[in-house]
């Protein structure tokens, strides 16, 4: 739950930004296109890593750090190639469907290269027909909320519909990670290994981690509604 409403209040700040670069001189553009990515990739990613935390495994689980931080990059980037697309005055059913693959790709690359973090003393390997499934519904996902993003400008003061945007987003992306999850499968090793990454109460890093990106969140959204 704490995921999810993570994702939904990203996806609502990530709706916030966009309404303002229809209307955004060249300067601001560039810094509402960033803020827009970095809020969207954090948001995505939080949501990712908090499910991940929620996926209990009888195996004891740590995770590597540097692993972590990269799986934060294709988030960002992803999002910032969509707000760098709304951000454009048109834009052609074709270059939203060709948009949407490339930001799938970069939601897919974070969850699986998220994944690859999870050390354990078990192989990951992965059900091909729901990893399939995750990718199409990334791609969905991603289609649907750059739509979302690029015509929502044009009712900024619907403040009803955006929050019914954000809640789609949301479950959208949460679904695609769920789905991901669900495709993983993990067979125990026949000789254990000491586990070298880094461990910690799982409900206090998800807690934490939500905590903290909300705050952040919260910052941003004041300072858009304080923005002149």
């Amino acid at each position: 739950m704490l995921s999810i409403a993570v994702a939904v209040f990203s996806a609502f700040v990530s709706l916030d930004i966009s309404s303002r670069l229809k209307y955004a001189e060249r300067v601001s553009r560039i810094r509402w296109v960033s803020a827009g990515a970095l809020s969207l990739g954090l948001g995505i990613w939080a949501m990712h890593f908090i499910g991940m935390l929620a996926f209990h495994l009888e195996a004891d689980v740590s995770y590597h750090i540097g692993i972590v931080i990269a799986s934060i990059i294709p988030a960002i980037i992803s999002s910032g190639f969509a707000f760098y697309i709304v951000s454009r005055q048109t834009a052609r059913p074709r270059d939203l469907v060709i948009s949407a693959v490339f930001i799938s790709i970069g939601i897919v690359s974070m969850h699986y290269v998220g994944m690859e973090a999870m050390q354990m003393n078990a192989v990951l390997t992965y059900d091909p027909v729901m990893w399939l499934l995750s990718a199409v519904v990334a791609f969905i996902a991603s289609l649907v909320g750059l739509y979302l993003l690029f015509s929502l400008p044009d009712v900024s003061r619907f403040h009803w519909r955006r929050l019914v945007c954000s809640l789609l987003i949301g479950l959208a992306v949460s679904g695609m990670h769920y789905i991901g999850m669900g495709a993983a499968e993990f067979t125990p090793l026949a000789t254990p290994q000491p586990l070298t990454g880094f461990s910690m109460d799982s409900t206090l890093l998800a807690v934490w981690i939500g905590g903290s990106v909300t705050t952040l969140f919260v910052l941003m959204l004041i300072s858009l509604r304080n923005e002149k």
